[in-house]
Parts: structure tokens; C-alpha cells; sequence
């Protein structure tokens, strides 16, 4: 649907989501790098997700996914600021801190449980 661009190369969209088995074991890496504890059995019981449907397409949609959540928010949920914090510290050490980063989002001022907007 819409071309994007990469080293000069034209990409479509179907290169920009890699395939559910390639992105654990992308996660596998990062958490080994990372020493995150991320355990096999978690990784194991991951599913397939469902097909995207026609409807999904058309709304935009071009693949699944993968995300973990890390700590805890006392609700049952993982805490979304720490989640943030350690994939963006995965990335900045990846692409060896050559990242760019919004001015509203600052991970380390934690205000009442979540980001700091200002």
C-alpha cells in the first residue's frame, strides 16, 4: 500500500513487520542482552495470532505484534512507564544511542504512577 524507504531501498509494508517466530526470537536476544529473565516457557507459550481479516486491512492494519510487559502497576497490569523505559533502553543500546526521542516523554520523572507530560 505505501512505500517506505530504508538505505535508499524501497521497502512495502510487508517487510516492516517481521514474522511472528522472528520477532521471539528477536525478544529472546533482547532479553539475553538485556538481562531482563524473560524464561523459555514464557516464550514457549506464546500462539499464533489470527489472520488479519479484510476489515483489519482496510482500517490500516499490516501485522501482529509482539510486546511484554515488565513490573507491576498493584492492578494486576504490567507498569506501561517501566515497559516504555527498558524497550526504549533495548533500542538507544541497539542502535547505539543514534535515536531520536520525543521532548514530552521523559521515562525517569515518574509523576503519580505514569509519564510526565508536560
Amino acid at each position: 500500500m505505501f512505500p517506505f524507504f530504508r538505505n535508499n531501498k524501497q521497502k512495502t509494508e510487508n517487510h516492516l513487520i517481521h514474522l511472528v517466530h522472528k520477532q521471539i526470537k528477536a525478544w529472546q536476544r533482547a532479553s539475553r542482552k538485556m538481562a531482563w529473565g524473560i524464561t523459555r516457557e514464557e516464550f514457549r507459550r506464546i500462539e499464533s495470532p489470527p489472520q488479519l481479516t479484510e476489515d483489519d486491512r482496510l482500517d490500516g492494519f499490516i501485522g501482529p505484534i509482539l510486546s511484554y510487559g515488565f513490573g507491576k502497576d498493584g492492578y494486576g497490569n504490567s507498569n506501561s512507564v517501566l515497559s516504555g523505559k527498558l524497550a526504549w533502553a533495548y533500542a538507544r543500546k541497539r542502535l547505539k544511542g543514534k535515536t531520536w526521542q520525543c521532548q514530552y516523554i521523559d521515562f525517569d520523572k515518574d509523576v503519580s504512577g505514569g509519564v510526565k507530560m508536560l
